[in-house]
C-alpha cells in the first residue's frame, strides 16, 4: 500500500527541485547566449551575477543582444556593479585604434577615459584639501602659478577667480568648447591643442563673465586644475593621483596623455578599474573599508550646483535623472568624449560603465537610452 505521507513528502521535494533550478537558470550561463559570468581576478572586485543580485538576466540579455548585433554601436566594454559586486563585465573592442596611439597603448584592455579623468581631477581635489596641500575651494587660481610672470588679457576678475570656479565650469574666462565640433578651428579646444602649454593658453583668455555666473565647460579649466595640484603638492599629476589613490584603488595598468609640454592630461584605465571611481563615490569615498577621499568631499562635490540643460553640474561631476514607471532614479555621473561613461546610482546601490569609440559621430549617448530601457527595468 502506497504511504501518502511519503508520497507527499516526494512531492514536495520535487516542487522545491523544480523551483530551485528555475530560480538558478537565470544565472546559468549555459542558459544565456550573451552573458558570461565576470572572470575572477586579483583587482579588488567579488564576482557575482545578476540574477543573485536581484536582477533580471532575461532583460539584460536582450539588451547584450543589442549590442552584439551593433544596434548599440560601438560599445568597447560594457560593467555593472550591484550591490558592491561587478555582476556584468562585457568587453567587445576587437582591435586597437588611433586614441591607443596617442599614448603608444598596445594593451586593448586599456582604454582612454576623456574627460572622465575631470571627475577623478575632483577626487584628487578633495584629497589634497583633507591633507592641506591646498586651504580649500575658496584658493585663487592664478596664486599657484607663479612660474608665469605675467598674463594675456589681464583684469582684476582674474585675480578673483577660485578653484570652485574652476570646478563648476564658472571660471569666467572666454571659452568655447560645445557650439562646434572638436575639429573646428573655432573650437576653443581645438585652438589649445595649437600651443605648447596648455595652462598657459587657458589662463591667458580674456574674461568673458563674472566668475562664478556663467557656466562654460573647459577641459582647459580642469587640465589647468591638475596642473594646480602638481604644483601645490610638489609632484606630477600622475604622481600625486598614484600615490592618493591610484595605488589604494589597486590600479596597475595605466597611461597618460601628455601636452606638449609634459604635463599630463586624460587618462586611460581598463573598464575594471574605472567602474572603482563610481563605486568610491558610491560608497562616500571609502574603498573596501579604508575612507581615500573625505565623506564631506564626497556630498559637495557631487552636489547638484549648475543646471545644464536637462544636466546638472557639481565638481566636475555631472547628474542626470533616469525616470521608470513614474519614479525618478537620480545619477551622478563621469562623462567623457565619445561615450566614456561611470553612471553612480546611489539610491539603486549600483555602479554602470562604458566605455566606447564613438568619437566622429553623434552615438556617444547611447548609454542613456541603453539605462532607461533595459538596465532599470531589470532591477522590477
Amino acid at each position: 500500500m502506497l504511504n501518502i505521507k511519503y508520497v507527499a513528502a516526494f512531492l514536495i521535494f520535487c516542487s522545491m527541485l523544480i523551483f530551485f533550478n528555475s530560480c538558478s537558470v537565470r544565472d546559468n550561463t549555459d542558459s544565456t547566449q550573451y552573458y558570461t559570468i565576470p572572470e575572477q581576478r586579483d583587482d579588488g572586485w567579488e564576482i557575482s551575477t545578476p540574477g543573485s543580485e536581484g536582477m533580471n538576466i532575461e532583460i539584460l540579455e536582450e539588451l547584450l543582444g543589442k549590442i552584439e548585433s551593433n544596434y548599440y554601436k560601438n560599445i568597447h566594454n560594457f560593467l555593472i556593479i550591484k550591490n558592491g559586486k561587478l555582476v556584468l563585465d562585457e568587453f567587445y573592442k576587437k582591435e586597437l585604434t588611433v586614441v591607443d596611439s596617442y599614448v603608444d597603448n598596445r594593451d586593448i584592455e586599456v582604454h582612454a577615459m576623456m574627460s572622465v579623468t575631470k571627475s577623478i581631477v575632483s577626487l584628487l581635489a578633495g584629497v589634497a584639501i583633507e591633507n592641506k596641500i591646498i586651504n580649500g575651494t575658496g584658493d585663487k587660481v592664478y596664486h599657484f602659478f607663479p612660474e608665469y610672470k605675467d598674463f594675456d588679457n589681464w583684469s582684476e576678475r582674474k585675480s578673483e577667480i577660485t578653484i570652485r570656479n574652476f570646478l563648476t565650469m564658472r571660471h569666467g574666462l572666454l571659452w568655447d568648447e560645445t557650439s562646434y565640433k572638436y575639429i573646428d578651428p573655432k573650437n576653443t579646444y581645438n585652438q589649445m591643442e595649437q600651443h605648447d602649454d596648455w595652462v598657459k593658453f587657458t589662463l591667458d583668455r580674456e574674461i568673458a563673465s563674472n566668475p562664478g555666473e556663467v557656466f562654460a565647460y573647459s577641459t582647459g579649466a580642469s587640465h589647468t586644475m591638475a596642473a594646480l595640484l602638481s604644483n601645490a603638492s610638489g609632484m606630477t599629476f600622475p604622481e600625486f593621483a598614484e600615490s592618493n589613490l591610484f595605488k589604494e584603488l589597486g590600479i596597475k595598468k595605466k597611461e597618460w596623455y601628455k601636452a606638449p609640454n609634459g604635463r599630463a592630461d586624460d587618462v586611460y584605465l581598463t573598464g575594471r578599474d574605472m567602474v572603482k571611481f563610481g563605486q568610491l563615490v558610491l560608497d562616500k569615498g571609502i574603498w573596501r573599508g579604508k575612507q581615500l577621499v573625505p565623506e564631506e568631499w564626497i556630498r559637495e562635490s557631487t552636489a547638484r550646483i549648475v543646471n545644464v540643460s536637462e544636466y546638472g553640474y557639481g565638481y566636475f561631476w555631472w547628474h542626470y535623472i533616469f525616470k521608470y514607471n513614474g519614479v525618478e532614479y537620480p545619477s551622478v555621473f563621469a562623462w567623457g568624449y565619445g561615450g566614456q561613461f561611470i553612471f553612480v546610482f546611489p539610491e539603486l546601490n549600483m555602479v554602470v560603465c562604458f566605455t566606447s569609440g564613438n568619437y566622429l559621430n553623434d552615438l556617444s549617448k547611447q548609454p542613456f537610452g541603453m539605462i532607461s530601457r533595459y538596465i532599470i527595468p531589470s532591477l522590477f
